[in-house]
């Protein structure tokens, strides 16, 4: 490899790519990444151009509340493992090749975080396969612009 090339992870590239559309006023209403991308600076990125997101986070992120009337910290594993059976509820993603697509979904206290001088709420969200106990996937959502 010569050594004037230069080589960006997935997450600088994701990024370039969302500063870029922004800098252009390429119009989107929304990005979604999964956690290979990481969440830090795309969600900061996002949450400064006003924009939509949901992100796939790992059980090793952390979450708190800004909020003090909600006692929701640390990480999505940790949050997730708090959560009681009634803390769950069976959704369907509609029909597929081999039968129903069922998922079951948990959505804990809502995790307001400060956007410039405004409250913007931001919401984890757990889903996993039903009768499965692994498998558990993590987003981090904001609604959309």
């Amino acid at each position: 490899m010569c050594r004037t090339t230069l080589i960006s992870t997935k997450p600088q590239l994701a990024l370039a790519m969302i500063e870029r559309a922004i800098k252009a006023e390429v119009p989107f209403a929304w990005v979604a990444a999964d956690s290979i991308y990481g969440v830090g600076e795309i969600e900061l990125a996002l949450r400064r151009a006003d924009t939509g997101y949901v992100l796939g986070v790992t059980g090793r992120h952390r979450f708190w509340s800004w909020d003090q009337n909600l006692d929701v910290a640390g990480t999505a594993e940790e949050i997730a493992k708090d959560l009681s059976k009634t803390d769950w509820i069976r959704l369907s993603a509609g029909s597929g090749t081999k039968g129903p697509r069922l998922f079951v979904v948990a959505h804990p206290p809502s995790i307001s975080r400060r956007r410039n001088s405004t409250q913007a709420a931001t919401w984890l969200s757990f889903t996993k396969p039903p009768f499965q106990p692994r498998g558990l996937s993590r987003q981090l959502m904001s609604p959309l612009s």
